[in-house]
């Protein structure tokens, strides 16, 4: 993932793959998955507990007064096109950079989104295990095992 010494560079590359598993999972999320998913992210990255204009700039293209409005008024989009829009305008970037910076975090997002949605646990572990088995590694395990 990313690593020691500069490695971080080729991070995005080696999970593209993870990338566009979890940009087909988000944008076939329906609105309250969303909602979840959504308020995961927040709890995560410390709302409850950190000041919210940290927590907002977290994400990617998030305001501290829209996250507010979120979470404290409960006042998340609820039309399709309003919700596709957050999917892509926060929701995804956000993802793409913790899977670069930060995938212990997105790792437990999934964790968690698939223990409040069990019909999503196969799609996520799928993910789960492109993240943690890269195929670069893959192959390199299958190498020694020989």
């Amino acid at each position: 993932m990313v690593g020691e010494g500069g490695e971080g560079k080729s991070s995005y590359s080696e999970f593209k793959n993870a990338y566009r598993a979890i940009k087909r999972l988000v944008e076939s999320l329906s609105i309250e998955e969303t909602h979840t998913l959504f308020r995961i992210m927040a709890e995560l990255k410390g709302y409850g507990s950190l000041p919210v204009r940290y927590v907002a700039s977290q994400f990617i293209n998030l305001s501290y007064p829209t996250l507010s409005r979120y979470m404290e008024r409960e006042e998340l989009p609820t039309t399709p096109s309003r919700v596709a829009n957050m999917q892509k305008r926060t929701i995804l970037p956000t993802l793409r950079r913790d899977l670069a910076t930060n995938p212990t975090l997105l790792l437990e997002t999934l964790r968690r989104f698939a223990d409040q949605h069990p019909e999503r646990q196969e799609e996520i572990r799928r993910i789960i295990e492109m993240i943690t088995n890269p195929p670069e590694e893959a192959s390199e395990q299958k190498q020694q095992q020989t």
